[in-house]
């Protein structure tokens, strides 16, 4: 999959989806979190689609409120004749980036609840955490590439960080310690997972400057825990939900079994 490269590039527009979410693509495609250099507030953005097939050529079915005819097909040259090559998998891209903005959006009203987004119990109905967890596709998230790159706060501690203009309080990068690992597969070179006791570098960026730095090991059994830009492993953390778009981390026992959730920048 992708989003397993560390982040490059600063983009100083805001906006929704990108990239070509449900129904075509979005006029303006922001990429990257960025932060003014006068006030220093760092901003996240929603990430764009992952396609997992690049090359592809996009296209979709007309939209009427940009006065597109429903009944057609469209790319970014105009009508076409029916849907591109590989659209089914173009749509499913698409359905599961909708699906994890529409989840961060419902983990986000949860913080208002006690103790925020949490895991429901036996017989009761069940909340935004188990539905993720029952439709992740991560086998092995603690040590899958796609923890690698840079991600902004959303909710910490089960309490919201991800301002509603999109301010975050700080951003994490993800990375290697000992620089890229890149493999080879159908659509190009990509990062290989990490390995058990694999060295990771956890960085953390203030918009007024500064930051942390925390060097850590690789593993399934704890990930880290950002407060105020500062950073420390945290033991018997665990990834409970991980995709190209989010990244959910349930802390100890100990410290309540409250989650962080981090929204990918790319």
């Amino acid at each position: 999959g992708g989003g397993g490269g560390e982040a490059r590039g600063r983009d100083d527009r805001r906006g929704r989806g990108g990239g070509g979410g449900r129904g075509g693509p979005s006029p303006s495609s922001p990429s990257s979190a960025s932060s003014s250099p006068l006030s220093g507030v760092l901003r996240a953005r929603e990430p764009p689609v992952v396609y997992q097939v690049p090359q592809s050529k996009r296209g979709w079915r007309g939209r009427a409120e940009l006065g597109e005819d429903p009944a057609l097909w469209y790319d970014d040259e105009g009508v076409r004749r029916g849907p591109p090559q590989n659209y089914w998998r173009q749509a499913m891209d698409e359905r599961l980036h909708g699906e994890d903005m529409e989840a961060l959006e419902a983990l986000l009203e949860e913080c208002a609840a006690e103790g925020g987004p949490r895991r429901t119990g036996e017989g009761e109905d069940p909340s935004t955490l188990d539905a993720l967890g029952r439709r992740m596709r991560v086998r092995r998230p603690g040590l899958n590439r796609k923890l690698l790159g840079e991600w902004a706060p959303a909710v910490l501690r089960g309490r919201r960080a991800l301002a509603k203009e999109g301010s975050v309080p700080f951003l994490l990068r993800v990375r290697r310690s000992g620089g890229p690992r890149l493999e080879v597969h159908t659509y190009g070179e990509r990062e290989m997972h990490l390995e058990e006791g694999e060295p990771l570098a956890l960085e953390t960026e203030r918009g007024e400057g500064g930051g942390a730095r925390v060097d850590a090991a690789a593993t399934a059994d704890a990930f880290a825990c950002a407060e105020g830009g500062g950073l420390e492993v945290c033991e018997g953390s665990a990834v409970v939900y991980l995709s190209d778009y989010l990244l959910i981390v349930q802390r100890s026992e100990e410290e309540g079994g409250a989650v962080d959730v981090w929204l990918r920048q790319l």
